[in-house]
């Protein structure tokens, strides 16, 4: 494929053949082939000088881009260094199709982020370092269906105790649990969130619910937002994270449609517990009162 410069060699020599053409028809002959010389050289060494201005000014825009960035001279190099191998060794020929790809999806991938969505896979510790770094509020949706295996996981039991942490900051936790059955797990976790301190609903999946909002995800301080992606069977393999405006404001949409939607669970009573504290309280005061030795 030929670049910019060298498609300025071909074009301004091609011009230059041309007005040396059109020129020999209508001067005389002598005359002609002077002006047609003189046309050509002239016509060549503007399209080189053409092509090395912007050569040039390629190389400077490349150069102040990576400038910009510390850590990208290197890896610009690194990935030049392997490109070449590949491109000039006759036995790497077989990989040169997969190296293009790999290429293409870093810069896919690079892309994406410049836009303000990581796509990661699950797992990968994001969802516990953003709760521990919020200070306002988080809004989430939890699906039974893959979230009550992994609020007992080790992975889970960790993001729950970021959860707790963020609940002693002060931070404002909402969460809408959507579910097939109000089974003895779920009932637990649902409890524990409760009692801890988070603000949370439930929805039954029964209800008119649109499938577009059936999306396990959150949403920290308005800010900063994450979903599952599924396979085809179902199996969370994705988060896909954004700070996109667009795609928190997407979010937070959702989230404020399904609360609208759902019951609101509220802690359980705490007057059993006062009267079962005072209990122990008189007890322990009638022991107290009774003579030594006895």
């Amino acid at each position: 494929m030929k670049t910019l410069p060298d498609r300025l060699v071909v074009a301004g020599t091609s011009i230059s053949v041309i007005t040396a053409v059109v020129a020999a028809l209508v001067t005389k002959p002598g005359e002609a082939v002077v002006l047609g010389i003189a046309i050509g050289l002239g016509g060549t060494v503007l399209s080189v000088q053409l092509s090395i201005v912007s050569k040039i000014d390629q190389s400077s825009q490349l150069d102040g881009l990576v400038a910009a960035v510390p850590w990208l001279r290197q890896i610009v190099l690194a990935i030049a260094e392997a490109s070449v191998s590949i491109e000039q060794e006759a036995r790497l020929e077989p990989f040169r199709e997969a190296a293009q790809k790999e290429l293409q999806q870093c810069s896919a991938t690079l892309h994406g982020i410049a836009r303000g969505q990581l796509r990661a896979r699950v797992g990968e510790g994001i969802l516990s370092r953003k709760t521990e770094e919020t200070r306002n509020e988080i809004l989430a949706v939890s699906i039974q269906d893959m979230d009550v295996p992994r609020w007992v996981s080790d992975l889970g039991r960790k993001y729950w105790r970021a959860n707790i942490a963020a609940l002693a900051r002060g931070v404002k936790i909402e969460r809408v649990f959507v579910y097939r059955e109000w089974t003895e797990e779920l009932a637990r976790i649902v409890d524990e969130q409760v009692e801890r301190g988070v603000l949370a609903y439930k929805v039954e999946r029964s209800v008119v619910v649109p499938d577009e909002l059936i999306i396990d995800m959150a949403v920290w301080d308005r800010a900063f937002t994450y979903q599952f992606e599924l396979n085809s069977e179902g199996i969370p393999i994705n988060n896909l994270y954004s700070v996109n405006e667009a795609d928190v404001a997407r979010r937070i949409e959702q989230f404020e449609i399904l609360k609208s939607l759902a019951k609101e669970l509220t802690p359980a009573p705490l007057i059993p517990q006062v009267g079962r504290v005072r209990r122990i309280w008189r007890r322990l005061r009638r022991q107290a009162r009774r003579p030594h030795g006895r």
